[in-house]
């Protein structure tokens, strides 16, 4: 079973996640890119996800789909988020996750070679 991905406002501060879970779309991602942890070891540590959620939130992040289901709340420091804020107090750049999740798909997301 595929589980959906959802944003609700008492859980992840509104960011798109795996429902029934914590885990964000865009930490999803950022730990995978970052190319630190294969996807055993993310698997590994996350036993409640399956690789079918981890696939959804690549390709979700990879459409933007979070723009047009209006989230409550981007992905931390994610680009697409274009709301007038506070600036934050650090001087991080923002992240172009999507693209992270574009280049993902652009090696096969297979889970054997992340």
């Amino acid at each position: 079973m595929v589980r959906r991905i959802v944003s609700s406002a008492d859980t992840c501060s509104g960011q798109p996640r795996i429902d029934g879970t914590r885990l964000t779309c865009g930490n999803v991602v950022f730990i995978l890119t970052l190319g630190e942890m294969t996807s055993n070891a993310f698997l590994d540590l996350y036993p409640h996800v399956a690789w079918s959620d981890v696939e959804i939130c690549v390709r979700y992040c990879a459409a933007r789909q979070c723009v047009s289901e209006q989230v409550i709340n981007y992905c931390q420091g994610c680009v697409l988020d274009e709301r007038k804020e506070e600036p934050p107090e650090s001087e991080e750049a923002p992240v172009n996750g999507w693209e992270l999740a574009e280049t993902l798909l652009g090696r096969g997301l297979r889970r054997s070679d992340l």
